[in-house]
């Protein structure tokens, strides 16, 4: 489920290398784009990109780190606040994403498909997923075109209709989703020592200000909805609506 609440992902392979190469011709809007894309991206010293998701669906998020803390309300070439070690982040205001969702009726939708399944009545969205990219001559292709029908404003609908469909047309079929709309939010950290509040739109990034450069995540949850430390090197961001 989609709540209005926090989600809290690692930058991993430095995405504020690509906001600081490109600071002045990026909005914050254009930043959050970028971080909710599905595009493969690379840091101007051909470093790749990659977000990953650490936990959503919180409703506060505490980050700390030994040598302090830098908040980045639009990551880096933009602004830049050091009040203190230790954040309690929360949303403000926070509304999740507007989603729906596609029953997936074909990996490689060509125009045979699309036409077979327009002919039974269904009307037809493709998706293309994947990478195409090349390193010292070799192409990595990991592209597929998704074949999809049926649309549910939920995916528990969608999960029922997908069955549905799988035992009308005998195939394989799986549920994708769309994201129609991003989760809109003010972010608010705040200081546990000196009670310092910075607020941002969308997002707030966290980079620590010395020491070994680790940032502690607190009760990060994982498998059965235990928690634990998590302890990593990189910068930290936090989206609202997640």
């Amino acid at each position: 489920m989609i709540r209005s609440a926090l989600a809290l992902a690692l930058a991993a392979g430095a995405l504020a290398s690509l906001l600081v190469a490109r600071a002045d011709e990026m909005s914050g809007d254009d930043k959050l784009r970028i971080l909710y894309s599905h595009g493969f991206h690379f840091t101007p010293d051909g470093l790749p990109l990659l977000t990953v998701e650490l936990m959503h669906g919180q409703k506060d998020v505490q980050v700390a780190a030994g040598g302090g803390l830098t908040v980045l309300p639009d990551g880096e070439g933009g602004p830049a606040v050091r009040a203190g070690a230790s954040y309690k982040v929360t949303a403000s205001g926070a509304r999740p994403a507007r989603m729906r969702y596609f029953t997936i009726v074909s990996r490689q939708a060509g125009e045979r498909e699309v036409s077979l399944w327009r002919s039974r009545g269904y009307a037809v969205r493709t998706f293309e997923t994947g990478v195409v990219f090349g390193v010292e001559g070799d192409v990595l292709d990991s592209r597929e075109v998704y074949l999809g029908i049926a649309p549910e404003a939920t995916e528990a609908a969608a999960q029922r209709t997908s069955a549905a469909l799988a035992e009308k047309w005998k195939i394989e079929t799986f549920v994708h989703p769309e994201m129609l709309e991003r989760p809109r939010g003010t972010l608010v950290a705040r200081e546990s020592q000196t009670g310092a509040v910075i607020e941002n739109p969308g997002m707030l990034w966290f980079a620590a200000a010395g020491g070994d450069g680790a940032i502690t995540v607190k009760d990060v949850v994982y498998g059965g909805g235990g928690s634990q430390l998590g302890r990593r090197s990189g910068r930290r961001g936090a989206t609202a609506g997640g």
